[in-house]
């Protein structure tokens, strides 16, 4: 009862946005969200595969794990189920970027402030804004996420797909998620982001060690996949940086500056990427990267996550490894409620040395 007045209200306030894109997204989710069981009548349905159980039970656990070993908020998140057909993800994710210049596109959002992407449920609808982006002269990128959080607005449930993804890969991701519901500063998106996702993926390592031990082969495989994310993290910044310095030559005009930034491509894409692969610990790892069509909008999809990653570890490293302390601080850090976070966290990394 509670859930459906919360999606009542909730149905008000978008509709007295009166934008088409907020009532389609919405209705969307409120239809997922409405379609939801909870997790005791899917673990007493004998219609159910046992195997299925298993899986919706390991998200669960690490649902437990981030609220009472990280401090992760305390709802319902992640204890329900909504069983999706002939649907392997959740959103299509648009990004746009100025063609001569990394810098994004930005969407507003009533309450929640600037982002530099914007979800659709229905690929149709990301086409056609990615389609308006282009005609404005923008670099665009759509890609697939398997979740969002609604950051806290609605118990977010696990959907059918997710089932499919390798534990060490849900672990981070739904602690990421789970992240943004605890902690989210209004018009810091490369902030919550780049949080979440050190969060995600340092409680990840945590629960499979938990859960599985530390000899075991999900919790070693834990390590190689951070690592890459590492490696490629590196890589991405270089390519960031590349195009960066390009974008700011002065002494060259936009034409020059748009030809030099395809041989930037070209480098990263072919030589630079296959120089990468030979230092990654897992096979395959983001051989799907190259395939991509490399542009500005792409680089900046990829470094919102990426561009400051050590800055979070050694806040967590100021904090005695401790990830829940971390947390906490974040949570602090979110009550000062700074203009920007970043600095904030230089100024307190340089206060304690």
């Amino acid at each position: 009862m509670k859930n459906s007045l919360k999606i009542f209200l909730s149905s008000i306030v978008l509709l007295q946005l009166n934008s088409c894109y907020f009532v389609n997204q919405g209705f969307n989710l409120f239809k997922y969200n409405l379609s939801a069981k909870p997790l005791d009548e899917i673990y007493k349905n004998p219609k159910i595969s046992q195997k299925v159980k298993d899986k919706i039970k390991i998200i669960y656990d690490i649902r437990e794990f981030a609220t009472k070993n990280i401090g992760l908020k305390m709802n319902k998140t992640y204890t329900k189920y909504v069983q999706l057909k002939g649907r392997d993800y959740l959103t299509n994710v648009v990004v746009g970027s100025k063609s001569d210049k990394l810098e994004a596109y930005q969407w507003g959002f009533p309450f929640f402030g600037s982002f530099p992407y914007k979800g659709f449920y229905n690929y149709g609808e990301a086409r056609d804004e990615e389609l308006r982006l282009k005609s404005l002269g923008y670099d665009t990128y759509i890609r697939t996420a398997g979740a969002f959080s609604t950051l806290g607005w609605f118990d977010d449930p696990i959907y059918s797909y997710m089932l499919n993804y390798p534990t060490e890969y849900l672990a981070n991701l739904v602690i990421h998620e789970m992240t943004h519901a605890t902690v989210f500063i209004k018009d810091n998106i490369q902030f919550n982001e780049e949080m979440a996702s050190f969060v995600g993926e340092q409680g990840g390592i945590d629960f499979l060690k938990s859960k599985y031990g530390e000899n075991s082969k999900e919790y070693k495989l834990s390590f190689d996949l951070k690592d890459d994310d590492k490696i490629f993290s590196v890589y991405v910044n270089e390519f960031y940086n590349s195009l960066k310095n390009l974008y700011s030559d002065n002494s060259k005009n936009k034409e020059d500056k748009l030809v030099l930034k395809q041989k930037i491509i070209d480098s990263y894409r072919f030589e630079k990427f296959r120089e990468l692969q030979k230092k990654f610990k897992t096979p395959g790892a983001y051989a799907w990267f190259p395939k991509l069509h490399l542009n500005n909008a792409v680089i900046m999809g990829f470094i919102t996550y990426q561009q400051d990653a050590s800055l979070y570890r050694q806040v967590y490293n100021k904090q005695g490894h401790d990830l829940t302390k971390t947390v906490e601080f974040f949570k602090y850090l979110q009550s000062q409620d700074p203009k920007d976070p970043k600095q904030f966290l230089k100024n307190y990394l340089n206060d304690v040395k």
